[in-house]
């Protein structure tokens, strides 16, 4: 199995993933490689030295309208990025527990309430 990841903190890098940080470093991957998932953080740079935004749909957007293949798997706690998922029928997972205030702002967006995924071998577990 092989898997590509965007991620900018550490503390959320899966053992064995390809490990890239922005979308600038992810694209040629993603052009010239195949991968079975796509673990994208909601929130990260576009190109290195970028503050970091929400890329997540952009990126799933260019995977999917490419043709590429492989399942697209967005780990987050972005509201914005979780309703990009619930729009575009995308796998989404929450990467902390969520707050009252985070609650409401789901509500507020209309966002369902996705499952909490906290740890890096949960995510393992769900791609396995």
């Amino acid at each position: 199995m092989k898997v590509l990841q965007i991620e900018d903190k550490e503390e959320y890098k899966l053992l064995g993933a390809v490990l890239v940080e922005t979308f600038e470093e992810a694209k040629p991957l993603i052009d010239n490689e195949s991968f079975d998932f796509f673990i994208l953080d909601g929130n990260f740079p576009f190109n290195k030295g970028d503050p970091p935004g929400i890329i997540a749909p952009s990126v799933a957007d260019y995977i999917r309208y490419n043709g590429v293949s492989g399942k697209i798997i967005i780990w987050t706690n972005s509201v914005r990025a979780m309703r990009f998922c619930q729009d575009n029928n995308i796998t989404c997972y929450c990467k902390k527990s969520r707050t009252i205030e985070h609650e409401k702002k789901m509500e507020k967006h209309g966002v369902r309430k996705y499952p909490e995924l906290k740890t890096k071998e949960q995510i393992i577990e769900i791609i396995k």
